[in-house]
């Protein structure tokens, strides 16, 4: 079954990324889609080439694309991590850093609001990922 669940405290403060990080604002979305379908939370075509290394700084960029960190293995999920850009080019995972992984026929998206310093939220993220359930 295709799904998305998304929970959030607090909202953006557009341009203070560095005020986004949490307990004070936190918003986490994490879908499945099966089969042939499409992630539906996701605005744009998920990257595959041209892999950066996370770094501070960004979260403050104009992005129009993803930037790609490439394949990781977090909590023995093989995957993929972007960013996002930002909303509407990003559908509700704008301005998420998100992982993306396959397990059989499913896709599987975590995406969580990045924040400044970047390497924190990017580091938060696999922390969330490898709590996940197997």
């Amino acid at each position: 079954m295709n799904g998305i669940f998304d929970m959030q405290r607090g909202g953006e403060i557009p341009g203070k990324p560095e005020l986004m990080r949490p307990p004070g604002n936190l918003h986490i979305e994490v879908e499945v889609a099966v089969g042939a379908a499409k992630p539906r939370g996701i605005g744009f075509r998920w990257p595959t080439s041209g892999a950066a290394r996370p770094r501070d700084g960004m979260v403050h960029e104009e992005r129009s694309r993803p930037a790609l960190f490439g394949r990781v293995n977090w909590g023995g999920r093989l995957g993929t991590v972007a960013l996002a850009p930002a909303y509407p080019n990003g559908g509700s995972q704008g301005n998420h850093v998100v992982f993306r992984w396959r397990d059989g026929r499913s896709t599987y998206l975590v995406g969580m609001h990045a924040w400044e310093p970047f390497t924190e939220a990017y580091t938060t993220l696999r922390r969330v990922v490898a709590s996940l359930p197997r």
